[in-house]
């Protein structure tokens, strides 16, 4: 989540930084709060790396750096890790959630491009799910549920739970200000 306070309830974010990732086409949309993709998505491509480059190296310190195993490793470390940081850095680049004084701004990232521009009274619900081990890395994916019931999901978000909370207060924000009026 990124805003001056390092919390979603802190204030105004500073110099739009969910311009990366949202375009709102819309100037005077100024996030109060928003969150990105955590840097957990690169760990696959970590993890696949250091097993088929260590198996390699391995079997190269064997002496059997002939063999099929060996050559089918090294091909896996050569392709496979460029394939996925590309794949990551795309994800990471294009995955937010912002919500301004009225609207939500949904970015759900690498491949499907296109934001959505949300009304905070359009949203029926939202709700979090998360592994443990995305708790861990402290991520989630938080599904918005929107009264004409489509659902709009994000994955990989850093700091889900409290995006979630804090998306939930201004809900019950927006709708006791509707009721009151």
């Amino acid at each position: 989540m990124t805003d001056t306070g390092n919390h979603p309830d802190a204030g105004a974010a500073a110099g739009g930084a969910s311009a990366n990732y949202i375009d709102a086409g819309d100037a005077e949309l100024e996030p109060v709060a928003d969150a990105r993709a955590h840097i957990s998505l690169f760990v696959p491509t970590i993890i696949v790396a250091i097993l088929f480059g260590g198996s390699w190296c391995v079997l190269w310190g064997a002496g059997l750096e002939e063999t099929r195993l060996a050559r089918v490793s090294l091909l896996v470390f050569l392709l496979a890790p460029p394939l996925l940081l590309v794949q990551a850095f795309l994800k990471y680049h294009s995955t937010g959630l912002a919500v301004t004084d009225c609207d939500l701004l949904v970015a759900p990232g690498w491949p499907r491009q296109s934001g959505v521009e949300v009304p905070l009274l359009g949203v029926d619900s939202v709700d979090v799910s998360a592994s443990w081990l995305t708790r861990w890395f402290d991520t989630g994916t938080v599904r918005i549920r929107l009264v004409d019931g489509d659902v709009l999901k994000v994955s990989d978000l850093a700091r889900a739970k409290q995006m979630t909370d804090y998306i939930r207060t201004r809900l019950r924000q927006a709708r006791a200000a509707q009721t009151a009026q």
